[in-house]
Parts: structure tokens; C-alpha cells; sequence
């Protein structure tokens, strides 16, 4: 693994693939529904309730879908940055 794989990415372009992501077709809506309407919140508020927020709802979301959970990890790392 090189320097470049360990790189993250910004937090806006994080939250972006998060919602891209979650525009598949086949995830379930009112799981989707959920965790886009709080990622968009937490990307425009920035609040520390905000972020809690989407954190939880990251760990609902995480549990029932797996595969996305390179996604989920990269927002948890900077949450958990900001002390949550």
C-alpha cells in the first residue's frame, strides 16, 4: 500500500460519495432517505449536533449495509476529528 492509498479525502468530498452512493437504485429508501437528509445536514450545518446525528445514523446504516462501509468509515474519521 502506498502513501497515496493511505490519503484521504476532504470531508465535502466524503459526504459527497456518501450520497452518491446512496443513490443506488438498490438500497433500501427509508434507509437512504435517512442518512442523505442528515449527511446534507451535517455538509450544511456543521454543527456539533448535527454531526452527532449523522454519526448515529451511520451506525444503523453501517450495520445494515456492509458493503458501504469503507464510506461510512471515511466520514466516521472526520467526525471523530471534530471530538465526537
Amino acid at each position: 500500500m502506498t502513501t497515496e492509498d493511505n490519503k484521504r479525502p476532504g470531508y465535502d468530498e466524503v459526504i459527497d460519495r456518501l450520497v452518491d452512493a446512496l443513490d443506488d437504485p438498490l438500497m433500501e429508501p427509508t434507509h437512504v432517505a435517512e442518512l442523505r437528509s442528515t449527511a446534507l445536514n451535517a455538509k450544511a450545518h456543521r454543527t456539533e449536533e448535527h454531526r452527532r446525528s449523522l454519526r448515529d445514523a451511520l451506525d444503523r446504516f453501517e450495520t445494515d449495509h456492509p458493503k458501504l462501509t469503507k464510506l461510512v468509515n471515511d466520514v466516521a474519521y472526520y467526525l471523530s476529528g471534530s471530538g465526537i
